[in-house]
């Protein structure tokens, strides 16, 4: 039965999902609508990936015309709902779970990075569906029900990330060339943990695609 990590040829406009909540996060009262929603202005979007030091073994290297950045993970904190979701319905469950996962970490005034992330724990081929979770990254996480989890990813974790700067379509490069590099350097996807994407560049911030920055990370023994 083969199960995939790497291959996120359903995800086409999940980028753009993601995008529409980023703006949701910045606004000062909780959405009401979608139409208002979708108007209001986002905030400039830090990076969540934690600050860290390249790993003393493999270096950054090109694959597929993108550098692959080794560092050593600091560790990351995520409200969420977790839940295998078939691949036709990736884009509209994300868009719901994260409008929740906002909604309800605002309402228990928990602190937010404001970056629309999605955790992949395993994209199954076999059997059409995802075990993902649509997450935010939070200073400190609590319980707050409505079936949204914290999810907290361990500190000293070795692993790689791409910048990837591009229309969300052709994010199937970014995680073919993470699975090249892997290869060429002996290394093994550490499949305990995650592949993230986080959506860090909304349509609202840049109106070019080409401009719009995905980050991809994926750990690695």
């Amino acid at each position: 039965m083969m199960k995939n990590h790497f291959l996120p040829l359903a995800l086409a406009g999940l980028f753009l999902m993601a995008s529409a909540c980023q703006e949701n996060s910045s606004q000062t009262t909780p959405p009401s609508t979608p139409t208002e929603q979708a108007a209001s202005a986002p905030s400039p979007a830090p990076s969540s990936t934690p600050s860290s030091n390249a790993t003393p073994g493999p270096k950054s290297a090109v694959f597929r015309g993108l550098t692959v950045q080794p560092f050593n993970y600091g560790g990351h904190i995520y409200m969420g709902i977790r839940q295998r979701v078939p691949f036709a319905d990736i884009q509209p469950v994300y868009g719901t779970n994260m409008n929740v996962v906002f909604n309800v970490c605002y309402a228990n005034e928990l602190q937010m990075d404001d970056i629309p992330t999605a955790l992949f724990y395993e994209y199954d081929e076999v059997a059409g569906e995802a075990d993902m979770a649509a997450v935010i990254g939070v200073k400190a996480g609590k319980e707050v029900g409505q079936g949204v989890k914290m999810i907290s990813l361990p500190a000293g974790v070795p692993a790689l990330k791409i910048d990837y700067y591009g229309n969300y379509r052709g994010i199937a490069d970014a995680h073919y060339a993470m699975n090249d590099y892997l290869k060429a350097n002996g290394l093994v996807q550490n499949r305990e943990l995650p592949a993230i994407e986080e959506y860090v560049t909304s349509p609202a911030q840049e109106p070019d695609p080409e401009k719009r920055l995905t980050r991809l990370i994926y750990f690695h023994h």
